[in-house]
């Protein structure tokens, strides 16, 4: 039998938890809080609470646990809350939604996500609907999604702007930008610019960090290559912070795009391989 105090820590838990990972965009600090909070939550049989836990330990982009077994563990826990909690329930709803879009980023697949999307419509909360969106387009990067993916963008946008909310305006912010760059678009510096403005006022680790790295890529289009090579270790520096668990992958990119560019090819091996160490 649990004690009192176990079950009055639970609420405490979940709420600086959600704070690490949307107040701050802490991911390492998030993830180790809603693990901690599922296991309390399993442990005092609380459907509920676990399937808000199960939520968090998703983490802000999809895919953010790389391990097998951490992501069979997370998605046991949906699992379990799905089968305590009324399927009608708001909290079903984003579950659900994350469940199928974990299942379709790891198969290239775009089905289950489109068809849980008017479930996160219906349900009447903008949380749950926003949550929906942002991971929706996660699995719609390719070119041949590019007009459904701004159109979600703007969705997600208006659902932002009716909640008040200046975390959601980030996000929202961050995918027109992402979207307008992915295509070229003359209006994506000016939307990059709007971004960097809000998280400043906003600071939020996990979006910086993804700026931070378009501004390393910019600096690389532009010619900039010992800015751009300063500016990828700073962005590697705030992966870190953030917990991003593609720093690395980032990080070595990076350094042999701005090799390439310099017509030194044949240090880029030896510049990956000190990524690891570095990142």
């Amino acid at each position: 039998m649990t004690s009192n105090r176990a079950q009055e820590e639970l609420p405490a838990l979940l709420g600086t938890a959600w704070h690490a990972l949307r107040g701050q965009g802490d991911l390492a600090r998030a993830h180790g809080l809603f693990d901690r909070a599922a296991r309390l939550a399993e442990a005092q049989g609380d459907a509920q609470a676990l399937g808000e836990a199960a939520l968090g330990a998703g983490g802000f982009w999809l895919h953010e646990q790389r391990n097998p077994v951490a992501q069979a563990l997370v998605s046991g826990w949906r699992r379990t809350a799905l089968a305590g909690v009324d399927p009608a329930s708001r909290l079903a709803v984003p579950l659900r939604v994350r469940e199928a879009a974990e299942r379709d980023y790891e198969s290239g697949g775009t089905k289950a996500i489109l068809a849980a999307l008017p479930q996160a419509r219906r349900c009447g909360d903008r949380v749950a609907l926003a949550e929906a969106l942002h991971l929706a387009q996660h699995c719609l990067l390719g070119p041949k999604y590019a007009e459904l993916r701004s159109t979600l963008g703007e969705e997600l946008l208006a659902v932002a702007a009716a909640a008040d909310d200046p975390f959601e305006a980030c996000r929202g912010l961050m995918w027109r930008a992402t979207n307008l760059l992915l295509t070229g678009h003359p209006h994506a510096d000016r939307a990059l610019a709007l971004l960097r403005a809000a998280l400043a006022e906003h600071r939020h680790l996990a979006m910086s960090y993804m700026v931070s790295a378009v501004d390393v890529m910019l600096a690389i289009r532009a010619g900039a290559f010992e800015r751009a090579e300063q500016l990828a270790e700073e962005s590697a520096s705030l992966g870190r912070q953030a917990g991003d668990p593609d720093v690395l992958g980032w990080y070595g990119a990076h350094l042999v795009t701005i090799r390439f560019f310099q017509g030194k090819g044949e240090e880029a091996p030896a510049d990956a391989a000190a990524a690891r160490h570095v990142a």
